[in-house]
C-alpha cells in the first residue's frame, strides 16, 4: 500500500506541477471578512509537495485541470486560471461575480456523496443539493469543510486515474459515488485581493436559451451505480 501510494503521488505531483500554473499573489491568510474574495488550494499525499489550485467550469468544481476562461469580468485581464470564491455569513460558498443576475452558488449534492459544483442564476441545482454550511478554519489551518467533512479528489476520466481534472466530493466514503481511485485531500482557503471578479461557464438557463435550455439536476449523468 506505501509503495503504491508513493508511486500515485509521484504521478500526480509531477504531472500536476509541470502543467498547472501558479498565481502571482497568495496571502495565506485565511479571508478576514464574509464577502472577501479567496482561492483554494488542495494538498495531500498523492499530489506530493505542490499544492494545486481550485477551478471552476461547467457547472463543476475540480481540483487542477484546464480552467474555462471566465466572462464578465471587473478587469482587462484576459487569462484566469482559478476559481475565486466568497463566502457569506450564512455559511454558503459562491464564485466571486459581479452580475446579480448570474450570481453562481456552489452546492453539494448530498444524495450523491457530496459530489460539488456551482448553479447559476435561475439554474436549477441538483435534487439533493445542500447549499450550506461551508466552512473555513480561519483561527488557524484555514481547511475547507462541508458540515463537518473533508474533501476527496476523484479522477474524471477513469481511464486516465493520475490526470487531472479531479472532482471535489465532500465525503467520508472510500468511493464516493462508486468511483475508483479517490483520494484524500486537504482544502485551504487563501486571501485573493487582486483577482477579478468574473461569471464562470455555466449551462444556459432556460431565460437565456429556451431552445435548448439546461440543468444540473443530473450533472454526472444519471443516477450513481450501486455500492459496492
Amino acid at each position: 500500500m506505501l509503495t503504491q501510494t508513493f508511486s500515485l503521488a509521484v504521478l500526480l505531483g509531477t504531472g500536476l506541477a509541470s502543467a498547472q500554473r501558479q498565481p502571482l499573489v497568495i496571502v495565506d491568510e485565511a479571508p478576514y471578512a464574509f464577502g472577501d474574495p479567496f482561492g483554494i488550494e488542495a494538498t495531500g499525499e498523492a499530489f506530493g509537495l505542490a499544492p494545486i489550485q481550485v477551478t471552476a467550469s461547467n457547472g463543476r468544481i475540480y481540483i487542477g485541470g484546464n480552467q474555462t476562461q471566465p466572462t464578465n469580468c471587473s478587469s482587462a485581464q484576459t487569462v484566469h486560471d482559478f476559481a475565486t470564491f466568497i463566502w457569506r455569513s450564512d455559511r454558503t460558498f459562491w464564485l466571486y461575480g459581479q452580475d446579480p443576475a448570474h450570481a453562481q452558488q456552489v452546492w453539494a449534492d448530498v444524495g450523491a456523496d457530496g459530489l460539488t459544483g456551482y448553479s447559476t442564476g435561475k439554474e436549477a441545482t441538483p435534487g439533493q443539493a445542500s447549499l450550506s454550511p461551508f466552512e473555513i478554519d480561519v483561527n488557524g489551518t484555514r481547511i475547507v469543510t462541508f458540515n463537518g467533512v473533508g474533501a476527496k479528489g476523484c479522477p474524471e476520466d477513469s481511464t486516465k486515474p493520475t490526470t487531472a481534472p479531479f472532482g471535489i466530493w465532500f465525503s467520508s466514503e472510500v468511493k464516493p459515488g462508486n468511483l475508483a481511485n479517490c483520494f484524500d485531500v486537504t482544502l485551504k482557503a487563501y486571501k485573493t485581493p487582486y483577482r477579478d471578479a468574473c461569471t464562470y461557464s455555466h449551462l444556459a438557463s432556460c431565460d437565456e436559451a429556451p431552445e435548448s435550455c439546461g440543468s444540473m439536476k443530473d450533472p454526472v449523468g444519471g443516477i450513481p451505480p450501486a455500492r459496492e
